[in-house]
């Protein structure tokens, strides 16, 4: 009973987040909904999945677990109806294509956890049956033939670097060090040499790195992994985007600092470490690491290389436009690697799975393509206003 429940949870969890993250995008996105508005559809979509995921582990239904789980939805109804309790908690009404927006992602959510209910998957992890102490059976894959020995080394030095790399700067800025006087004096150097070409091209690179680019990418992953039954790739795929969002919000409203000039307001209005940079690194790198396992070696060069160009791209754009300091990109690279690099040891550990990169790869160009094109079609010379050289 627990394994099977075990079986059915993980999918259904992940298909939650997943939801509850396309929701605040389309609404954020396309249907041009306030933070406010996004926060309430991604809230009813959340709700309502959990809903039924919590009436599935609670089968069979008797009356008393019945009558809670509609006194929840009672509940939950009378929130977003009753003005009060709407403002209490932060909650905007949405128009009615929001709420066909939230309806349509509402509804493939459940019908994916329902599908993934009845058509549970056998998931052991690797180490599971070995009888070893951990740190032996650490070992024992260390000293195996088949383990990619020189690929773990080089991502232990990209932990070890981009760790030491990032503390060095955030010491440096939190006690204004020499380098806070070299960020000043590139920005400087790099504003007085800027052209309206350029400012065009770096901000459409730029925009290459905007969350409605990314989002999409993330999802459509996300959405591959779920589809194929890779539940594994699939958690590690959110834990690497959503433990570095969340620890550059973390870091960027404990150390206030704020950007070159005043682009954005909230949160955003402070800079280190560059949310760009880091989520680049992080969603470009460990996707190009995932495809780069299975693919063939003639292919691997090419994968890293587009990947790192486009990283860079994206991260020397935000210093040409003035919406970071050089050391808030040197520190989102050098986090988001130290990061990425960490997951892939482990996923090594854990045993990746069959992702067959070459339509993966196909789908998150796709995504790719049509979110980068219908972004900067319909943003681009607001953009250029945004980002618009200081007089």
């Amino acid at each position: 009973m627990q394994q099977n429940l075990f079986r059915f949870s993980l999918p259904a969890g992940l298909i939650t987040c997943a939801a509850t993250f396309a929701t605040y995008g389309l609404l954020t996105g396309p249907l041009g909904a306030s933070v406010a508005q996004a926060r309430t559809g991604a809230a009813v979509v959340l709700f309502a999945v959990a809903t039924l995921i919590v009436a599935m582990a609670s089968r069979p239904l008797t009356v008393m677990r019945s009558g809670l789980i509609a006194a929840l939805c009672a509940a939950f109804a009378a929130t977003l109806g009753w003005p009060v309790l709407r403002k209490f908690f932060a909650l905007e009404p949405l128009g009615a294509a929001m709420w066909s927006g939230v309806a349509i992602v509402g509804t493939a959510a459940v019908c994916l956890v329902l599908w993934s209910l009845f058509n549970p998957k056998q998931w052991t992890p690797r180490h599971a049956a070995e009888t070893q102490p951990p740190a032996q059976t650490i070992v024992t894959w260390l000293l195996s033939r088949t383990t990619p020995k020189w690929f773990l080394v080089s991502a232990a030095a990209l932990v070890l670097g981009g760790t030491w790399l990032f503390f060095g700067m955030l010491e440096d800025v939190i006690s204004g060090d020499p380098l806070v006087v070299v960020d000043a004096k590139v920005h400087d150097a790099i504003q007085s040499l800027r052209t309206p070409v350029v400012d065009r091209f770096m901000v459409g690179l730029t925009e290459l790195g905007d969350v409605q680019v990314v989002i999409p990418v993330i999802l459509i992953a996300l959405a591959w992994f779920i589809a194929h039954r890779l539940w594994r790739t699939a958690i590690y795929w959110l834990a690497a985007v959503g433990v570095a969002e969340a620890l550059v919000k973390v870091i960027k409203l404990t150390l206030h600092r704020h950007r070159p000039g005043g682009l954005y307001a909230g949160i955003e209005q402070f800079s280190f470490p560059s949310a760009h940079a880091t989520l680049s690194v992080v969603v470009y790198g460990f996707l190009a690491f995932l495809l780069a396992a299975g693919a063939p070696q003639r292919f691997r060069l090419v994968i890293g290389s587009a990947t790192a160009v486009l990283i860079g791209a994206i991260g020397s754009s935000r210093i040409y436009l003035g919406a970071h300091w050089m050391s808030d990109v040197l520190a989102g690279f050098s986090f988001g690697t130290a990061w990425t690099a960490a997951l892939a040891i482990s996923y090594l550990y854990q045993g990746r799975e069959a992702i067959r990169p070459g339509r993966l790869a196909v789908a998150v160009l796709a995504a790719f393509a049509i979110a980068a094109t219908v972004h900067v079609a319909a943003n681009h010379e607001a953009d250029l206003v945004r980002y618009a050289a200081p007089r």
